[in-house]
């Protein structure tokens, strides 16, 4: 493959989707040490789920576009989501709207919840994190959404600090039939560019590169598509991008804030998770409404620091 520029090998990143990343607490029942402390210091700002209502209520009365898009997503994140009041509420409200719905979840909260909420979720990301998580819960979880004929793409984060635990639910998992399930490398926060923590062995980083996912896809990633510097077209595969550092986008046009939109636990909006176009903040501006920006924004970034804005439509020209 040719590298364009000394960048990334990637030319462009076709999704004609309108996507969401919300981040709709702080509070989490597990401390992992890769976790950035912010995604676990508490209930702050506490902001109240009619305010999310009705936000997402506005954002889609002005603007039209979104519902005009072939695909709108959202995905539910923290923290741990499920620990959020009102969760239910504010999932209900997003299915009226016409999204699908997913969640990145740690499956803290109890069998009942997720009894509950998988009629109006579409997806389920659940994090299996191996300080913590227990194998037979995960599947039974898992098993109440497949039954339900929803998409579930499991992570299992790869923690050197327990790495058999990893292991053993990639033996598990990894030839289900009907999971994606992805062997997430553990970044190091500190340096994206350099990408991942030093405690890594040799052989398991070759581990990780190998076999980044078992890359099983449903109709909610089918609509992603790479375009790479030697032609080639394949579907979007995030492990695949980060374990081979293929995630540097500089100079890159983005439709940040044009086709995608980050909430911060702190109620501040932007076109992305790494701070791109803001818009305001929800905590400051309960009733704040928003218009989506009409063109691209050209990166300037080391590194695309969040899968979420890996998957965001951009190309080198406009």
């Amino acid at each position: 493959m040719l590298y364009h520029n000394n960048q990334s090998v990637i030319r462009s990143i076709k999704n004609d989707s309108f996507g969401i990343n919300f981040v709709i607490n702080t509070t989490c029942n597990q401390r992992c040490t890769y976790c950035h402390p912010n995604y676990y210091k508490g209930p702050w700002p506490g902001i109240i789920p009619e305010t999310y209502i009705n936000f997402f209520k506005n954002l889609c009365a002005d603007n039209p576009i979104i519902q005009a898009m072939p695909q709108r997503k959202i995905t539910i994140t923290g923290g741990e989501p499920s620990f959020y009041k009102g969760v239910e509420d504010v999932i209900k409200c997003l299915k009226s709207l016409n999204f699908l719905v997913a969640m990145n979840t740690n499956l803290g909260n109890n069998m009942d919840f997720w009894e509950r909420v998988s009629d109006d979720m579409d997806v389920l990301y659940p994090s299996f994190h191996p300080r913590y998580a227990n194998i037979e819960r995960f599947e039974q979880i898992i098993n109440i959404f497949l039954r339900k004929n929803k998409f579930v793409e499991l992570h299992i984060l790869m923690d050197p600090q327990h790495w058999d635990a990893a292991i053993a639910a990639s033996n598990h998992f990894f030839h289900h039939e009907k999971i994606t399930v992805n062997h997430k490398g553990v970044l190091d926060i500190n340096n994206l560019k350099k990408h991942f923590i030093n405690e890594y062995t040799p052989e398991q980083l070759a581990f990780i590169q190998a076999n980044p996912s078992n890359k099983r896809f449903a109709v909610e990633t089918d609509r992603i598509e790479v375009e790479w510097m030697n032609g080639d077209k394949t579907k979007y595969d995030a492990q695949e991008i980060l374990s081979n550092n293929y995630h540097n986008f500089n100079r890159i046009f983005c439709n940040a804030g044009k086709n995608a939109l980050n909430i911060k636990e702190s109620g501040s909006v932007h076109g992305a998770c790494c701070g791109e176009r803001y818009f305001g903040n929800l905590y400051e501006t309960p009733d704040l409404r928003i218009k989506l920006r009409e063109r691209p924004v050209q990166c300037i970034k080391k590194a695309c620091p969040h899968i979420f804005d890996m998957k965001i439509e951009k190309s080198y020209t406009i």
